[in-house]
């Protein structure tokens, strides 16, 4: 045996000495169920921990100082595909943005966020990297998990249930530059290394056969995934508390107004009657959605329900109906209902949500409610594609919402010493400066990854549930399209929720709302781009709509220092502003630049 096994150890070490197919300049076979791996290695050269090259798919690219400067405070954001900033990049997501704000208030410190956000992760595995982090001298670990529990259950089973013997094995093999080198040469036409754009993002593991055929309603399925779920989150504070260093847990919210479950699942017994009675009343109920009789729709659909009350796109619908019928309160209790009966549960559900709270409360950590906050920030407390760009990824203006309620959570537990607040200019500047630093292709990259996204989980079945109806609809669809400049996609929604609107000013005064978010982002392009082309309908012109379109127009022309453009708006609407001051500020212009008529003013040389 030793004779047979010695051409492959003369190999390994010919291969070692030649610096030859080093297994952390691979991708992982093993999705990052290694138990041999690490996410950080040490580059002595820099004297830099960098991700892994091997973990770089799932991870990204971070780095961060082998040797802690003196002044430093270094935040470890540890999580899923939200942390890691889908489906833009790491330097769009609220670690950056976190690491953003710290620095600005927080003068003569050197502020390290790092994301360890990992594609797909879920909270058992979380455990090995708050392990391993604890190393780097933290001074804070947030956790942001939730998500995807129930997806790598089924995702990756294969792997999780490996018998302990295989795994060591398998783990040992992959780490061994013969075996790294045999990959190569079967993968010779793919890149060595996976590249932040490339084709590997596409790989569906809901189309396999571990895929939506693997789920199915099981109860103690669930109740095992959430046993677990809380066992990793105390596990990971007890780590932490052994290492006295703070942890910050983060309640992740969802897309339930724009998002239908994934799959839906009849309840067992139904009998072969009770389906056609089921059938024939989800086709009534759907006949009268397309006629606008929602009255007769919702009737309709409460039949079904009545005759199976677990399949979950009937409660999505019921959800849908009432939410236009303006009944949000009702919808709200629907929508988290037919969230909860998903049966490929890919959002947090109840379970898990209501588990994380209570965790945080037993255990004394503190708890940073994002969901909260972006909930009460929506319209009806119901949130959607305005802050989610698909199922449960936050928009650009929620990952920066997140990071403020980080920030705010950071100078409650007086772990960082941090300045007052900064002004609402200059935060827009940062903003702006660094989505410069971002480049020109990070929008339409954004936008591609959306589309895989929607293709791996198999949205295209569910498009007719979420077509715009209503014209609130249609500027959601508005305000998701400029999250990735798609501009034209974008204001073909805007007008049809001005055509739609039986009052134009409504709809107007949204698509001003959308515009001040961007403003606030630091896209300030985007929001001229939106409010110009708002100021190009006659309606615009006068009355309501020219009062609250001319402050949009007047801010973002002293904002740019556009001096023609001041004089222009001033000489039409200085009057119609003025006279309007006080009159309730429905787009939130008047807030963010409340002096805009002094700073005009000066801008131009006009007397006041």
């Amino acid at each position: 045996m030793f004779l047979a096994l010695l051409p492959f150890l003369v190999l390994e070490l010919v291969l070692v000495a030649l610096d030859v197919a080093d297994p952390s300049s691979a991708d992982d076979p093993l999705s990052g169920f290694s138990q041999s791996g690490r996410l950080f290695e040490l580059d002595q050269r820099d004297e830099v921990y960098r991700t892994a090259t091997a973990r770089g798919l799932f991870f990204g690219d971070q780095e961060f100082a082998a040797e802690k400067p003196e002044d430093g405070f270094r935040v470890f954001c540890l999580g899923g595909s939200t942390v890691r900033g889908r489906p833009f990049t790491t330097e769009s997501s609220f670690t950056r943005w976190l690491d953003l704000e710290l620095a600005d208030r927080s003068e003569g410190r050197t502020i390290e966020a790092v994301n360890c956000g990992g594609l797909s992760y879920a909270s058992y595995r979380l455990r090995p990297i708050v392990a391993e982090v604890l190393r780097y001298r933290p001074d804070l670990i947030v956790v942001a998990t939730g998500h995807n529990e129930f997806l790598e259950d089924r995702s990756y089973r294969g792997l999780k249930d490996r018998n302990a013997a295989l795994a060591w094995l398998e783990d040992r093999a992959m780490s061994s530059r013969t075996v790294t080198l045999c990959r190569r040469w079967l993968q010779s036409g793919e890149s060595e290394k996976p590249s932040e754009e490339g084709p590997e993002e596409v790989q569906a593991r809901l189309d396999d056969q571990r895929g939506f055929a693997s789920y199915y309603r099981d109860a103690a399925w669930q109740d095992a995934v959430v046993s677990q779920y809380v066992e990793s989150l105390n596990a990971m504070i007890a780590a932490c508390r052994r290492a006295e260093v703070p942890l910050v847990l983060v309640r992740l919210g969802s897309n339930l107004r724009d998002c239908p479950p994934f799959k839906s699942e009849h309840r067992g017994g139904i009998t072969t009657e009770e389906l056609a009675t089921w059938q024939a009343a989800m086709d009534a109920g759907v006949q009268a959605t397309d006629e606008r009789r929602l009255e007769q729709a919702l009737a309709a659909f409460l039949e079904a329900e009545g005759v199976d009350d677990q399949f979950a796109l009937v409660a999505w619908r019921i959800a849908r109906t009432l939410d236009r019928l303006g009944r949000p309160e009702e919808a709200a209790t629907a929508y988290l209902r037919a969230r909860d009966l998903d049966v490929c549960p890919l959002r947090m559900i109840s379970r898990l949500d209501e588990s994380l709270q209570q965790v945080a409360s037993q255990s004394g950590t503190p708890l940073v409610d994002a969901a909260g906050a972006i909930q009460a920030d929506s319209d009806d407390g119901l949130p959607g594609s305005d802050w989610y760009v698909d199922h449960v990824h936050p928009t650009l203006r929620g990952h920066q919402r997140i990071a403020e309620l980080l920030v705010e959570e950071i100078g409650r537990g007086g772990w960082l010493e941090l300045s007052a607040a900064a002004t609402a200019a200059r935060v827009r500047i940062n903003r702006r400066r660094h989505f410069r630093r971002l480049g020109p292709v990070f929008f339409s990259n954004g936008a591609r990854r959306v589309e895989w996204l929607e293709n791996w989980a198999r949205r295209h079945r569910l498009d007719a549930e979420v077509q715009p109806v209503s014209w609130i609809e249609f500027a959601r669809a508005g305000i998701r399209a400029m999250d990735f400049r798609q501009w034209e996609d974008a204001w073909k929604a805007y007008a049809q929720a001005l055509a739609a609107c039986p009052d134009v000013v409504p709809a107007a005064a949204t698509v001003l709302r959308h515009a001040r978010w961007l403003f606030e982002q630091g896209r300030t392009g985007d929001a001229s781009d939106l409010v110009d082309r708002l100021g190009e309908l006659p309606e615009a012109e006068q009355g309501a709509v020219a009062s609250i379109w001319s402050r949009a127009a007047l801010v973002l022309a002293v904002e740019s220092g556009d001096r023609d453009q001041a004089e222009r708006t001033l000489a039409r609407y200085s009057r119609l502003i003025k006279a309007t001051a006080s009159s309730p500020d429905t787009t939130g212009w008047g807030r963010v630049m409340p002096d805009v008529l002094d700073r005009a003013r000066r801008l131009t040389g006009s007397d006041p």
